[in-house]
C-alpha cells in the first residue's frame, strides 16, 4: 500500500501542476507569456490558429471573436506582420475587483511600441479582455475583419 500511496500522490501532484500552467496567477503572467512566443531565434510568434492557445490567453467572448475574424493583415500584439522583439517591459497591473490593466512596452525592429491590455480573472486565472494600441484595439480589429 505504502509503495502505491507515494505514485498516486505524485501523479496527484503532476496533474495539479499541469493544469496550473494553462492558468495566469498575475494579469502580467499573461502578457508575458504571449510575447514570450515572439522571443529567441526560433519565435514563431502568437499561435492564433491554436484553439488551445487562444482559450489559453484570451477570455471567452474574445476567442468568440477572434474565431469569427476572416481576415487579419496584421498582429495586433506586435503591431506588424514581421517582428524582432527587443527590450520587454511589462508593467504593474492596476487590479480592480476581477479587472486589470497593464501596459507592455518594446521595441520591434527597433520602433518603440506601447499597448495597454485589459485583462479580466476568472476561476481559471487572468485572460487578455482586450488589448490598445493608440486608438486601435483589439476588438475593433476583428470585429471589422468579418
Amino acid at each position: 500500500m505504502t509503495r502505491l500511496a507515494f505514485p498516486m500522490a505524485f501523479a496527484a501532484a503532476v496533474f495539479v501542476g499541469g493544469s496550473a500552467q494553462a492558468q495566469f496567477k498575475t494579469p502580467e503572467d499573461g502578457v508575458r507569456a504571449l510575447y514570450a512566443s515572439y522571443e529567441g531565434k526560433d519565435a514563431k510568434g502568437f499561435d492564433s490558429g491554436s484553439a488551445k492557445t487562444l482559450r489559453r490567453f484570451f477570455t471567452p467572448d474574445l476567442v468568440k471573436l477572434w474565431r469569427r475574424a476572416k481576415q487579419v493583415d496584421a498582429d495586433f500584439f506586435i503591431q506588424g506582420q514581421d517582428f524582432e522583439i527587443a527590450d520587454l517591459k511589462v508593467g504593474n497591473a492596476a487590479i480592480t475587483g476581477d479587472k486589470a490593466t497593464l501596459d507592455a512596452a518594446f521595441t520591434n525592429f527597433k520602433t518603440p511600441m506601447k499597448l495597454t491590455y485589459s485583462l479580466a480573472k476568472s476561476a481559471d486565472g487572468w485572460r487578455i479582455s482586450d488589448a490598445k494600441s493608440g486608438k486601435d484595439t483589439l476588438r475593433a480589429m476583428l470585429r471589422q475583419s468579418r
